[in-house]
């Protein structure tokens, strides 16, 4: 476009008349920018109750300031050089952010329960219910994303156009006023560790903490004071417990460290020692519904999916576990999206499992990643190539080069396990490596660490094992991270174990007994009859020398099967199997177990169960917690659900620390080498069958008739 007449003549003055007649307008324009500037550098804009109709707050020149305030901390993808020399003089903060806001802003649409399930998983998809316009809405609650600085640099002077706030957060006007997927508030999650080093001493506690399926007491939790101790003094199974909370505070940090600078940068602005900010910025997280819990992390690349269709154990050991590890791999934030809808648009329908109106995975458990995306962001994702993408998680380097320079990514591979976990190994090394380096030289703890970091690469096989990752530090750990109960459910889950648990328990006579039977008979795994799970019971007991001063043993049942309990009553009267065992049975078992009588999701005692007890993920949860409380343990591997019991006990959940569990097809005696997926091990069954032949003496013998045997031989 030409310029006007007028700005020409003042750009061209053709005579003195007319440069005399311009001068004014001349200067105004040479003084306006440098005036507005430094009217920018000290005031904030924003909108007041989003009217539309603009204010000014005017901050302090120190909340500018490039410079990091002191005791803040600095988390967005620091060099190992920083991280060895942060945190030796940080100063506390003794203010926390007001939780108030937080319990006002419920997002909406969230899926949460389920019990073991089908190994089979279903996309949570739109052609599951949207839930009604009532329900709480989720999508407007997200969070700031971690790596944006209190201080506004000169460049965020610059783009302050963009800023709707007079809280100092630097929070993007499009990530404040478009949908975003929140969290739940932080009165119902944790606290964010932003003072000190995440390897503290408190930090490390409040951590471990979170897991409150396993006791207090429980070598994960219980962290033994080894500062007067070597490290070659300590036994390879404390070594072997710090790796796993090494891998556990690591999967952590990675999914939090975007948002723990925002944190620190929070915590200040909401400081009560600063009233009027205080005041400020918790209006405008309430006027704008951002969590508690909720971070933009602007720094953040993210992999995400939405909510499957299936039991804890199968969610957990497929298709969740595929995508932490390639979230780690690849260097980005795991989001796990349900119930979400944008735009009339369907993005995930309610988990269905779910027990609270959010009807997504946080209703059970605590968020995976204090990233509130963007809902845009979600819904324009770019699907994972398939194979591009399974051979970058095998034989990629992202210090060479990333193929998916994508800021989110849509996960696609499938639940098929992913079996080389190098890439994985070496990302968890390297995470705790650095944590280790933000510690005090002096910390006596240090000689341990390292000892246990280096254990992180020690993986062993994945095959010919009692199960897939029957031996990874890394599962264990993960499935602790993953399975962190919400403070509420947490404290219903130690009320529950607190009634279940007679105050005469004593764990060293405590024998663990899961069932699974219902549905997974004869499709997924072939079962036994109840007294033959008791006749291994007997034979546990004699194994271990176990010895109480009244002769009983307490059994920990826990089982989906409706009349469990029967069976179980049916057997401790009945004289001939009670004079042919060692002990009398005490029961103990979940008393809020749903036991749905199936482990699929679509079965209808499952819908019309679901918020029974406190919900079917409390009722896996809390069956989970009593058999960590056993000091031995028998599980069918057929089941995932009995894998994750596996996994926990030997990852430090269990009270009594030589408590592995074992496999029942590791077993001896091939009454108990139970097969999955028995249609298609036709040969393996004959085989066993064989082996019972001439274990019994009989041409021909059925599995049922060995059963029987086995009680009239004892």
């Amino acid at each position: 476009m030409a310029p006007s007449s007028e700005l020409y003549d003042v750009l061209h003055p053709s005579s003195s008349r007319r440069f005399r007649k311009h001068k004014t307008i001349i200067l105004l324009l040479l003084i306006f920018p440098l005036h507005t500037l430094y009217q920018n550098s000290y005031q904030v804009p924003r909108i007041a109750n989003m009217s539309g109709e603009p204010e000014r707050k005017t901050i302090s020149v120190a909340q500018l300031s490039s410079k990091p305030m002191e005791g803040q901390r600095l988390r967005a993808k620091p060099t190992q050089e920083q991280m060895a020399n942060h945190y030796n003089s940080t100063t506390s903060v003794d203010n926390t952010p007001s939780d108030a806001v937080g319990e006002k802003i419920q997002m909406n649409n969230m899926p949460v329960d389920n019990k073991e399930g089908s190994e089979q998983m279903h996309d949570n998809n739109s052609t599951v219910p949207v839930q009604n316009e009532t329900s709480p809405n989720r999508a407007n609650s997200e969070t700031p994303e971690a790596g944006s600085a209190l201080s506004l640099s000169h460049s965020s002077i610059e783009e302050e156009t963009s800023t709707v706030t007079s809280c100092p957060f630097n929070w993007s006007k499009s990530w404040l006023q478009n949908p975003r997927y929140g969290n739940i508030p932080e009165t119902n999650s944790h606290t964010l560790p932003i003072e000190g080093p995440l390897l503290s001493h408190s930090n490390l506690q409040a951590l471990l903490d979170q897991q409150r399926i396993c006791e207090g007491d429980c070598p994960f939790r219980k962290v033994s004071d080894v500062s007067n101790l070597k490290a070659e003094d300590i036994s390879e199974e404390e070594i072997y417990i710090w790796t796993v909370r090494l891998i556990y505070v690591s999967i952590y940090y990675h999914q939090h460290r975007h948002a723990i600078q925002e944190g620190a940068e929070r915590k200040i602005s909401l400081s009560k020692d600063n009233v009027d900010l205080s005041s400020t910025c918790s209006t405008e997280m309430e006027e704008f519904k951002v969590g508690t819990f909720d971070y933009e992390c602007k720094d953040a690349k993210y992999l995400v999916t939405q909510t499957l269709h299936g039991g804890i154990g199968a969610m957990y050991l497929f298709r969740m576990l595929n995508m932490m590890m390639s979230a780690l791999a690849t260097d980005r934030t795991l989001v796990v999206y349900g119930n979400l809808q944008n735009n009339g648009t369907t993005l995930a329908g309610p988990w269905l499992l779910s027990s609270c109106d959010r009807q997504d995975l946080q209703c059970e458990f605590q968020p995976l990643t204090g990233c509130a995306m963007s809902v845009e962001d979600i819904q324009t994702a770019k699907p994972t190539p398939h194979k591009e993408f399974r051979n970058f998680l095998r034989d990629g380097d992202l210090t060479k080069s990333d193929p998916f320079p994508e800021k989110v990514l849509h996960f696609q591979v499938g639940n098929t396990q992913i079996n080389d976990m190098n890439r994985v190994l070496h990302k968890m090394h390297s995470i705790a490596s650095s944590l280790i380096d933000e510690l005090n030289p002096n910390d006596p703890r240090i000689p341990v660490l390292r000892k246990a970091t280096e254990g992180i690469l020690e993986q062993k096989p994945t095959t010919g094992k009692e199960f897939i990752y029957s031996d990874s530090a890394f599962v264990q750990a993960y499935l602790m991270y993953v399975l962190r109960p919400t403070k509420e459910k947490g404290e219903e889950l130690d009320t529950s174990a607190l009634k279940d648990i007679p105050p005469n328990f004593d764990e060293t006579v405590a024998l663990g007994l899961p069932i699974r039977g219902s549905d997974k008979c004869f499709r997924e795994s072939e079962c036994l009859q109840f007294p033959t799970y008791m006749h291994l019971m007997d034979e546990i007991w004699k194994e271990s020398v176990m010895w109480s001063a009244n002769g009983t043993a307490h059994i920990l049942i826990t089982s989906e099967i409706p009349d469990i309990m029967e069976k179980a009553h049916a057997f401790s009267t009945n004289e001939t199997y009670l004079s042919k065992i060692s002990f009398k049975p005490d029961w103990i078992t979940n008393t809020n177990d749903v036991r749905q009588g199936t482990g699929s999701v679509f079965g209808e005692s499952v819908l019309r169960n679901r918020n029974k007890g406190g919900g079917i993920i409390l009722s896996a949860l809390s069956a989970l917690k009593i058999q960590m409380r056993a000091a031995h343990s028998v599980a069918n591997c057929c089941s995932n659900f009995h894998q994750i019991i596996i996994n926990m006990l030997r990852g430090g959940c269990g009270m009594q620390p030589t408590n592995r569990g074992q496999c029942l097809h590791k077993r001896k005696e091939p009454i108990f080498h139970l097969h999955c997926w028995p249609k298609s091990k036709r040969k393996e069954k004959s085989n066993r069958l064989a082996k019972l032949s001439a274990q019994f003496n009989r041409s021909s013998i059925s599995v049922q008739d060995a059963e029987q045997f086995l009680w009239e031989l004892k």
